[in-house]
């Protein structure tokens, strides 16, 4: 999904205006199939059906109309590391809205649980740069520790693979601005200036939590089999080796 980032000071702030919708009113109005009237109503989006891996695109780029140009947003704003999605779906938004509950596309008997909804975060795609110019790189976590118990994170920068610290994740990835040190000509000395950061985050990936010993697979290990049995391929080994067993299986 993308999401709007200018003036937000995280992404709840910018997940909340992508649900809050409009009000139809005056000549908008839309035509009600059961009365046959024009009623003022409210449009809205909302998320019919979560994936195991969740892309948020945030919208660091926009046309402005005063100046004819296209500008990049550097503006500061926050992620966090776990997200909570049941708020953004349609049974979410009908459990806070009894308005919603009226709607013939709600499902009271809609119930998930909770891990259906909770996410972590494991990757980050930066853009650095300008609009004229740029440079893409990426945080990523690791999805099995390849060495101890714990999954680590890393800098992939072209060639480059540098072990990176999620700490820094603030500093290297919510943009703002920052403090660097210039030497003036006028006074000639050094001096200290505010710059935005041309370094932000600008695509995020979460997965779904899931149980330590399981694994999120587009595939399931029934039709991981299958898959096998049918081609041999490589692709559908490695689905066989990590994909966690479907309900099915588990019987």
């Amino acid at each position: 999904i993308s999401i709007d980032i200018k003036n937000k000071r995280d992404i709840i702030q910018s997940l909340d205006l992508f649900v809050e919708g409009d009000m139809l009113t005056g000549e908008n109005k839309f035509k009600c199939e059961v009365c046959d009237k024009p009623v003022d109503t409210l449009k809205r989006c909302c998320i019919k059906t979560l994936p195991p891996l969740l892309v948020i695109h945030l919208k660091r780029f926009e046309f402005n109309y005063e100046k004819m140009v296209i500008e990049k947003l550097n503006s500061a704003c926050a992620f966090p590391m776990e997200l909570n999605m049941e708020p953004y779906t349609k049974e979410g938004i009908a459990r806070n809205d009894p308005d919603a509950q009226k709607s013939t596309d709600f499902d009271p008997t809609m119930v998930r649980p909770p891990s259906y909804y909770s996410y972590d975060l494991v990757g980050i795609v930066v853009h650095l740069g300008s609009i004229d110019s740029g440079h893409y790189y990426s945080f990523i976590k690791e999805r099995t520790p390849l060495q101890g118990t714990d999954c680590k994170w890393f800098e992939f920068n072209d060639v480059s693979v540098l072990p990176f610290d999620p700490k820094r994740i603030p500093q290297e990835c919510f943009g703002g601005s920052e403090e660097v040190v210039r030497f003036s000509e006028i006074e000639r000395c050094p001096k200290t200036y505010l710059r935005e950061k041309p370094n932000n985050a600008y695509i995020l990936i979460y997965e779904r939590k899931h149980p330590p010993n399981e694994r999120i697979s587009l595939y399931t290990q029934s039709n991981a089999k299958q898959l096998y049995s049918e081609s041999g391929s490589d692709t559908a080994k490695s689905c066989l080796l990590y994909t966690s067993p479907s309900p099915r299986d588990r019987q």
